[in-house]
């Protein structure tokens, strides 16, 4: 037979006491998905006052044992009452024993019900199992369950920003009912501390992880082989040789410089303080390093146009 579990949620908006605290936090009173025609324990007279239907759940014996059928209402100190939420769970599921292969698959299924007993007072057992009573009364966890925001810590005690939506509730209960499960599965233990050792059990044969591909090795050494002999022929061939600065340092760029000083001085253009694609000052700078003194034995390396590219075999300074 399937399990049904029921959860209803009645909520409402309570008087803080301080109005700029209430104005400062603007509660949104807003329930996308309510229940209809579903009565609750919080209603408003026509006088506008809220009361507190304590006989909803039941009529409580008095000290005389007595239990009155007449309704006892208190009143509160609400702002706001909303539409209830609740959500519907249909289970069918059976609990038991089974052996399962490393594959995740099971068989010798043997229906055995829970060690633990888990009842109300009518001697039942909870429909939707022991979860159903762990997640009677907890308010605040159906938001701390699904990352929901969380209640505004404040001087004056916790608020909340909002009420709880249905599809909040819906979604801690699936978490809820995730939990339960894995309580079955592994009788709520987290540790090692009550293992033992089984010695008639067996494992897997023992077997190499990685193995051999399908492509022979000698495809692979040849490839090797190949980056190898390339990077010591560019190495010998390369590495030995006198080169340029790999980088254009501040003495680099404080030489360049100080060579166009008189070129600069007279050009009241290079003073430019506009960006750079507007200045066209700039753009007739020269932008190579190389010899600026081609006719000269002892060259000279600085910014020069295109054509003027240095001699690996002579000297600069």
């Amino acid at each position: 037979m399937p399990a049904i579990f029921e959860y209803a949620l009645w909520q409402a908006h309570r008087d803080m006491g301080f109005s700029l605290l209430g104005e400062q936090l603007n509660f949104s009173k807003t329930i996308d998905f309510p229940m209809a025609d579903v009565n609750g324990p919080y209603f408003q007279a026509e006088n506008g006052t809220f009361y507190f239907n304590q006989t909803f759940y039941g009529n409580q014996p008095d000290e005389n044992g007595t239990v009155s059928s007449d309704p006892v209402y208190q009143a509160t100190a609400l702002t706001h009452i909303a539409p209830p939420i609740g959500v519907r769970c249909i289970r069918d599921s059976k609990l038991g024993y089974a052996d399962v292969d490393w594959q995740g698959s099971f068989r010798s299924f043997t229906e055995s019900a829970p060690q633990w007993v888990d009842s109300h007072e009518s001697g039942d057992q909870w429909a939707f199992g022991q979860i159903g009573d762990a997640i009677a009364g907890k308010f605040t966890e159906i938001l701390t369950s699904t990352n929901s925001p969380t209640t505004l810590s404040l001087t004056h005690g916790l608020y909340f920003p909002s009420y709880i939506q249905a599809e909040t509730l819906y979604r801690s209960i699936m978490l809820a009912h995730a939990w339960d499960a894995l309580e079955l599965m592994y009788d709520s233990g987290y540790s090692f501390e009550s293992a033992y050792i089984l010695p008639n059990t067996t494992s897997s044969r023992a077997s190499t992880v990685m193995g051999p591909g399908v492509i022979p090795p000698i495809y692979v050494g040849v490839l090797f082989a190949i980056w190898t002999v390339g990077s010591v022929i560019f190495g010998c061939v390369y590495g030995f040789r006198c080169r340029w600065s790999d980088t254009l340092d501040g003495y680099s760029m404080f030489r360049f410089g100080a060579d166009f000083a008189q070129e600069i001085k007279d050009e009241p253009d290079f003073a430019c303080a506009s960006e750079f694609q507007e200045c066209q000052a700039l753009w007739k700078l020269p932008g190579l390093v190389g010899d600026s003194e081609l006719q000269m034995d002892i060259g000279h390396i600085t910014l020069v146009k295109r054509g003027n590219e240095p001699s690996k075999g002579k000297k600069y300074r």
